[in-house]
């Protein structure tokens, strides 16, 4: 299955509709009789009781694949013959919230299977209490709303890690698998910082049974696989609670952070530090996790109507809990702002990449894809040679040598693809990562000079770029602007660079279209490009584009900082960077243009996008994101409060505002929007100045942020 996380964003028209006539299809077969409530034209293959569904996605040919294998809290499985009723519960309820029988309205899929996910999860939750709910029998039945208040209650404090027990099972298979002469009692009362001969028994144990994850020759993680078959877990994945506790058994792994990244062989600027004490409020989940998981649990009591034999009558009162629990909910992080001295690396580069490098990389990928469209990819050797005889003729323009050069030139490509895990740099890649670095080039400049969110450039026609007396103009759909998820589309006026860039994406997307035959709906989107091995593309495009920019970052070498964390771009934080460095230079008269470009139509829109005086304008959000993170290094003791006297009133104000006595208490939004608020209402003003990083080396600026409170003000403060 997909993540757990799910989506409330719009869908494009004809999804959109496409979704609400299958959904009015239903109902109407249902009154006029043909068929029963549990109709579903969208389930392609599988039933009730069965092992695996597949569905149709809207808008697409494409098809999803949903496995109903889980393992549970209990050691059970999902598929075993005493879960059988909580298993045809979960998709009874399945069928009717896609049919809009609960809900009463339509949903994205991606958040429909988040759903699903967390309602499997729970009926995890249900086997830990065997006895007592008696699942084999009643399903959820016996769930009654105490039991739910002290499931939220546990939740608050740990999410699904400590709803599920899962650092106690897992101690206590590893406790039984190598018979440890400590009492599992004191294992368990120490179970973030277990004794040596314990995890020195467990590693051995799990080296001799192959069941860690390699990188490269070298094992690091444990198996996530084995863990999720033989304990059932819901998910490591940004959790840094669960992810500290594991580290105890993956000694190769010893180092500063929990998410190192094995696809980049770096780890990213959002990677968190490791620290075997990991604070109470990492273990929390975050409001929005908390909110989607009450829906969900919600969504699945709304069916007793329709299964009154297995889900009980149980009303939630989504607002009154959220409110019970606010104050356990950790506070989570804002879009970090890309340094200046990065962002315009990364722009420069990204430029030089698309003039220079552009075509002949285009030129060399179509020829590889139509030379590689009859030789399977099992055919190396005849692939190899077929390189090997043609790398060295793709040239391009060097623009500083006014010449044309071999591309190898610039950039050593020594194989045209490469399985292992390596850091690509201009001194050592191949021909895939050439290609994806400069997808990745395409979208810097595209996505910086016209900000833009990322699902607005993901789904780009490949038809979006026109022209008019004034230069090239880009079309593309205008989200959070529509009614019932069926979004406008807008027109605004691009560089000619990222005109530039477009071109060369369509070049590349119109023939890789033709060469493969592909009459899908995404061969006619932009970034439309062959998979690693030159094969035919398919639509899971959002992750391919995150490892574009990743290979992009990696070969213009973007400089580590002191803790060997690379910064990995990604397309929120340069529609950020866009708009607060082009207000910080532009000011005022740019305000018009910035409006303008960043799609509002509105009027009202068009005079608050950059003024300071509407709290809810992109600019004035993301400078409020930056000055509440300011507050919270004040917070920390990161910052002198000697030197930033202005925050330092803005602090006491908002506070007092909040009726707390600790910004990092409220939530991020909430804290934003107060913030937003006194500088609407003139309380305090701004001025934006350049910082050196101390977290690198190097010479890297960014933009930092001076208030003035009133009189009080920031030592970096200057009046214009």
């Amino acid at each position: 299955m997909a993540s757990r996380r799910g989506s409330r964003k719009s869908y494009h028209p004809e999804e959109a509709l496409e979704i609400l006539q299958q959904q009015a299809k239903v109902l109407r077969d249902r009154r006029l009789g043909t068929q029963d409530i549990y109709y579903s034209p969208w389930l392609l293959e599988g039933s009730i009781g069965s092992e695996t569904w597949v569905t149709s996605l809207p808008g697409s040919s494409e098809s999803y694949t949903h496995s109903f294998d889980r393992s549970l809290a209990d050691s059970s499985n999902l598929l075993d013959k005493h879960n059988e009723i909580l298993l045809t519960s979960i998709q009874k309820f399945a069928i009717l919230l896609r049919n809009g029988d609960i809900t009463n309205s339509h949903m994205t899929h991606k958040r429909w299977n988040a759903i699903l996910l967390s309602d499997i999860n729970l009926a995890s939750w249900v086997t830990l209490e065997r006895e007592r709910f008696q699942p084999e029998l009643y399903g959820f039945k016996l769930v009654t709303e105490d039991d739910i208040q002290v499931f939220f209650k546990d939740f608050s404090q740990g999410g699904w890690t400590e709803v599920l027990q899962c650092k106690e099972r897992i101690i206590a298979h590893f406790y039984d698998k190598v018979g440890c002469n400590i009492p599992l009692e004191t294992l368990l009362a120490s179970r973030d910082d277990l004794p040596h001969a314990f995890v020195d028994d467990v590693c051995h144990w799990l080296s001799d049974n192959n069941l860690y994850s390699l990188y490269g020759y070298k094992p690091t993680c444990i198996s996530r696989t084995y863990l999720n078959r033989e304990i059932g877990l819901p998910g490591t994945a940004g959790n840094p609670h669960l992810t500290a506790f594991l580290r105890q058994f993956e000694p190769s792994l010893a180092g500063l952070h929990l998410t190192p990244s094995v696809h980049n062989g770096i780890p990213s600027h959002r990677a968190k530090k490791f620290s075997s004490n990991i604070s109470e409020s990492d273990k929390r989940p975050s409001e929005r996790t908390f909110t989607e998981t009450v829906c969900a649990i919600s969504e699945l009591f709304k069916a007793h109507s329709y299964l009154p034999e297995t889900i009980p009558e149980i009303y939630l009162d989504r607002n009154k809990i959220k409110k019970e629990f606010a104050p356990s909910f950790a506070r989570g992080k804002h879009t970090p702002l890309i340094p200046l001295t990065i962002g315009m690396h990364a722009l420069n580069q990204a430029c030089r990449w698309v003039i220079e490098f552009g075509p002949a990389i285009v030129e060399a990928t179509n020829f590889y894809t139509q030379a590689f469209l009859e030789i399977p990819s099992s055919a190396t050797s005849r692939r190899d040679t077929i390189f090997k005889n043609t790398i060295d003729s793709w040239e391009y323009y060097d623009t500083g040598l006014a010449q044309r050069c071999p591309l190898t030139s610039a950039l050593n490509i020594t194989r045209l693809s490469h399985q292992s895990k390596y850091i690509s740099t201009p001194q050592g890649t191949d021909m895939i990562r050439t290609l994806q670095a400069f997808i990745g080039a395409c979208i810097v400049v595209i996505a910086i000079l016209k900000p833009m969110r990322d699902r607005e450039i993901t789904k780009l026609p490949r038809n979006c770029l026109g022209l008019s007396s004034a230069g090239s103009e880009l079309t593309h759909e205008q989200l959070k602007n529509g009614v019932f998820g069926i979004n406008r589309e807008i027109t605004r006026a691009i560089p000619s660079i990222a005109a530039r860039a477009i071109q060369l994406l369509q070049v590349l997307g119109t023939q890789t279209k033709k060469i493969f035959n592909d009459t899908s709906p995404h061969s006619d989107e932009l970034f439309y490009f062959p998979l690693r091995g030159f094969t035919k593309p398919n639509q899971g495009i959002r992750h391919r584009i995150a490892d574009c920019l990743d290979e992009f970052c990696n070969m213009i070498e973007i400089p580590l900082d002191k803790e060997g964390r690379r910064w990995y771009i990604r397309i929120h934080e340069m529609r950020k960077f866009f708009i607060l460095i082009s207000h910080r230079h532009g000011g005022d008269p740019l305000n018009q243009l910035l409006r303008h470009q960043a799609g509002h139509a509105d009027p009202s829109y068009l005079e608050s996008y950059t003024a300071p005086d509407v709290y809810d304008d992109d600019y004035v959000r993301y400078e409020s994101e930056c000055i509440d993170d300011k507050i919270i290094d004040l917070e920390c003791g990161n910052l002198e409060g000697s030197e930033n006297q202005g925050l330092v009133a803005l602090y006491h104000a908002a506070c007092k505002s909040l009726g707390v006595t600790s910004i990092s208490s409220v939530p991020l939004d909430q804290a934003v929007r107060v913030l937003s608020e006194m500088r609407r209402d003139g309380r305090y003003t701004v001025i934006t100045y350049s910082v050196r990083l101390d977290t690198f080396d190097g010479t890297i600026e960014t933009m930092d942020f001076a208030i003035k409170y009133g009189e009080i003000k920031d030592a970096k403060f200057y009046e214009e």
